[in-house]
């Protein structure tokens, strides 16, 4: 049997009702739900939202009518939920789902239920949402086995986004996504994602999937491929113009620098990688000058700072000459104790991060009369810090500690119902500042306290942090089982998702600091948690395909 023949005979996987269904939603949700709108950046939130929760709640509705029957026709009783074989990140999923209930059964006594449950005055991120981020889960977690197909729908649509933000920099709108907009609306709005905070849980998300199929790929045709992929989402990352998408992807290169010390040859790999990053990045910047007439809104802050100044030039001649130095090892075949040189690295990373936390707490709480320039909006926490998120956490703070009672510090004001209360509060001072009603928090973790109170963030971090752990246990199995990646005791594009998709969903949640909740981006990393955590209880049973 010649080698294509039996691939594509590996590639056939028997598949139940329920099986195909989930199989089908899922690739919905990689291929066509990033790509979709309906009236350009008019009404994208909306219609994002509904092309989320319809294919899912149909999903849901035919599995479990395809459960039933099958659980008729063999007369056994399922027991997949029973709390006994439930994973722990799980129990923490059924902790927030009470959590979040009560939440909204609080918002009866002030008659906003049905806003709670939709999220109509909110950023549609009510109820209803979080109970359909829960069914996707479910759906993809339980019913979903990866495979080729499912890994280039992602990666290809990854392309395209990435390719339109690149585009969109320099007012290249091939969609005529622009036309309905104020010139002055440019800035904020980026490919078919949206708003550029919004694309930013996107970026952290999908840009270490690419990357870490480059790394831990063998194959050269593939990898020529996969670097294609990989460098225009390292230009459309830095040409969308956000900070938050670049500190999630910096956090994900963290995490994928740590698998990669389990050789040499994967080392090279990451060294090249972010090679081809700050070239990739000091090209936009480049362009960002040279085009400045055309540009819509020229690059400024991290996204600057990462193209354009010292640290991109530093960038490229150091991992250039590491990957040259590692590539020249690599052919002499000399090992190197990596996990000593591992430890050493991220000691001094621990280090640099406190360094940094300790001058931002120094120039917040103590030296708050220096002038600190550009940095100001940095390494000093006020109204001013992180594009007004400073303003905003503040309130937030201040309403859940002098204004909130006890249930509502324990589950909060109720599910996306913010606007309320910031403006019974705070109304002035919000006008004054902005212009315009504050209906978020523009963070998960605060909007978390204030709408869903304590009980929400234990509920809600819990999980992700316990699934983030199960993932980054299953990637260091991946590593150490298969130096290469590519050995028979696994499926070696199930293992490279399951490492890139832990390196993504910590991305997620860092940028997720800076970011809110909403139906554009946040569906985007439960999907690809869901799949990784197929990929990982499936590992066994895919070792043959």
């Amino acid at each position: 049997m010649s080698k294509n023949k039996k691939n594509k005979k590996q590639e056939s996987v028997k598949r139940t009702p329920a099986q195909w269904i989930a199989y089908v939603y899922l690739l919905l949700m990689l291929g066509v739900f990033p790509l979709f709108y309906t009236d350009n950046y008019i009404n994208i939130m909306e219609s994002k939202w509904y092309f989320f929760m319809i294919p899912t709640m149909t999903a849901l509705v035919l599995i479990t009518g395809c459960q039933i029957v099958t659980a008729v026709k063999s007369g056994k009783k399922s027991d997949i939920m029973a709390l006994k074989t439930m994973p722990f990140y799980g129990r923490f999923l059924l902790f927030f789902f009470a959590a979040l209930m009560i939440s909204w059964l609080g918002t009866f006594s002030i008659g906003l239920s049905k806003e709670s449950f939709f999220g109509s005055i909110g950023k549609l991120s009510g109820t209803f949402f979080y109970l359909t981020l829960v069914a996707a889960l479910v759906v993809i977690a339980a019913y979903v086995r990866f495979d080729n197909l499912v890994k280039h729908v992602f990666l290809w649509c990854n392309f395209i986004v990435f390719f339109l933000a690149l585009l969109n920099h320099f007012m290249v709108d091939p969609l005529s996504m622009y036309v309905n907009l104020d010139p002055k609306q440019y800035w904020m709005f980026c490919s078919t994602m949206g708003n550029i905070n919004v694309l930013s849980g996107y970026f952290a998300v999908f840009v270490p999937v690419s990357t870490a199929f480059f790394i831990f790929s063998d194959s050269m045709d593939e990898s020529l491929m996969l670097g294609l992929i990989m460098i225009v989402s390292f230009m459309g990352l830095i040409a969308a113009n956000g900070d938050a998408g670049i500190l999630g992807v910096l956090a994900a290169f963290l995490v994928l620098l740590w698998f990669s010390f389990v050789n040499i040859k994967r080392l090279t790999r990451f060294f090249l990688a972010m090679a081809l990053f700050f070239t990739s990045a000091a090209i936009v910047g480049s362009m960002d000058d040279s085009f400045a007439a055309t540009v819509k809104d020229a690059l400024d802050t991290l996204p600057a700072f990462i193209s354009k100044s010292a640290v991109n030039r530093a960038g490229v001649i150091v991992c250039w000459g590491l990957f040259i130095a590692l590539f020249i090892l690599g052919k002499k075949k000399k090992d190197a104790d990596l996990k000593k040189i591992r430890n050493v690295l991220y000691g001094m990373f621990a280090a640099l991060f406190v360094l940094i936390m300790a001058v931002f707490i120094y120039f917040s709480a103590v030296d708050t009369a220096k002038d600190l320039g550009r940095w100001e909006t940095y390494l000093r926490f006020s109204d001013l810090w992180g594009s007004s998120r400073g303003f905003t956490w503040k309130r937030t703070m201040i309403m859940y500690l002098q204004h909130y009672n006890l249930f509502q510090k324990l589950f909060g004001y109720g599910p996306d119902l913010l606007i309320e209360p910031y403006h019974t509060y705070f109304h002035e001072q919000i006008m004054e500042k902005m212009g315009a009603y504050l209906a978020d928090a523009h963070s998960e973790f605060f909007q978390t306290l204030a709408s869903m109170g304590l009980a929400g963030v234990i509920g809600y971090f819990g999980f992700m942090i316990a699934a983030l752990v199960s993932l980054l246990k299953g990637a260091s199995a991946v590593v150490s089982k298969a130096d290469d990646i590519s050995g028979k005791k696994i499926d070696p594009r199930a293992g490279i998702f399951i490492i890139a998709a832990s390196a993504g969903v910590f991305g997620y949640m860092i940028q997720g600091l800076l970011c809110s909740p909403q139906p554009i981006s946040t569906p985007v990393v439960f999907v690809v948690m869901a799949l990784a955590l197929s990929c990982q209880k499936n590992i066994k049973v895919d070792k043959k395909v």
